[in-house]
């Protein structure tokens, strides 16, 4: 097999279930929430239910990718700069410093930048869900936040808080930390690259948009495609 065939329904059991036994492993909780299979059952009489589905196996793979870099951020923390452990001083104080936090900066920085692209890959969705004659507009638009708010003013059959809820949470995400990541100088090295305690840093509001994320698909997204 030289690719998945997401008409197979063998295949979607075998990927659901993967994702599953990753998720479990690596993080000791499931945290797919949506049913592949299920999905596939309820969309396949789409008339673009390639295009949708395949966008669907996306957003639950990269699901698990931004989980994984908030996991393994937490596993280097836990087991370096927890209470009672490394505490205190500079990271220039010794290699073992550096190199920890060095290692934490890079997964915040992944998380930032796919959490993020993560938000564009579901109002995609969502567009391709409700407005599908939309979508190749909100593609190719410069502002696909701009673009998804006139948009999501069109659907009138799912309550419109839910994308209220959304918008408000890409734009305060956007300002406090994607767009100094992705566009500027960045702003979270000097929270982890210090020595200061994570929860009282700016950085922990991340678990926060995490908590977001993971609500809003064990409930809201969960609805729609299963």
């Amino acid at each position: 097999m030289d690719s998945l065939n997401i008409k197979n329904i063998d295949e979607i059991k075998k990927v659901e279930n993967m994702l599953k036994t990753f998720s479990k492993t690596k993080f000791k909780i499931d945290i797919g929430h949506i049913s592949l299979v299920e999905a596939q059952e309820k969309l396949i009489k789409r008339k673009d239910f390639i295009r949708i589905y395949n966008s669907l196996i996306d957003i639950s793979i990269n699901l698990h990718l931004v989980y994984s870099d908030l996991h393994d951020f937490g596993v280097i923390h836990n087991r370096y700069f927890s209470k009672d452990k490394i505490e205190g001083g500079s990271i220039l104080d010794n290699y073992l410093k550096f190199e920890k936090k060095l290692e934490m900066h890079r997964y915040l920085n992944s998380f930032i930048l796919k959490y993020r692209a993560l938000l564009d890959k579901i109002m995609g969705f969502l567009v391709l869900y409700y407005k599908p004659k939309e979508y190749d507009s909100f593609s190719g638009a410069k502002k696909k936040l701009l673009s998804f708010k006139k948009i999501s003013k069109q659907i009138e059959d799912i309550d419109p808080t839910l994308f209220d809820n959304l918008i408000e949470i890409i734009n305060k995400f956007d300002e406090n930390f994607r767009t100094s990541e992705a566009h500027q100088v960045g702003e979270i090295k000097k929270w982890s690259l210090s020595m200061k305690v994570f929860g009282e840093t700016p950085l922990v509001e991340l678990i926060g948009y995490w908590n977001f994320l993971n609500n809003f698909f064990a409930n809201d997204f969960k609805k729609i495609v299963n």
